[in-house]
């Protein structure tokens, strides 16, 4: 309301429209978002009474088994596409 206030229109005189182009991209993001976000906050619950405090620990090695295992396959990706000159592979 103050934006259009400050441009001299009125809220009452301002029009607004919204594009109606979702992709494959946006419609898959917006269906595993909340499950996955769902089930992030489900299974914190249990993890917890399960193995207490340790939980945290858990998370920290999820974290650099997933970032390891990335940067492994992106840095092997481009060499497997494009073997060295003289490979069998």
């Amino acid at each position: 309301m103050a934006t259009a206030y400050r441009f001299g229109k009125k809220p009452e005189d301002v029009e607004v429209r919204f594009r109606r182009d979702l992709g494959l991209l946006e419609i898959t993001m917006i269906g595993l978002g909340p499950t996955v976000g769902t089930t992030i906050f489900l299974l914190v619950g249990p993890g917890l009474a399960m193995v207490g405090p340790a939980l945290l620990l858990v998370f920290v090695l999820n974290f650099v088994v997933t970032c390891s295992r990335r940067w492994r396959t992106s840095s092997s990706a481009p060499r497997s596409r494009r073997p060295a000159a003289g490979t069998c592979g």
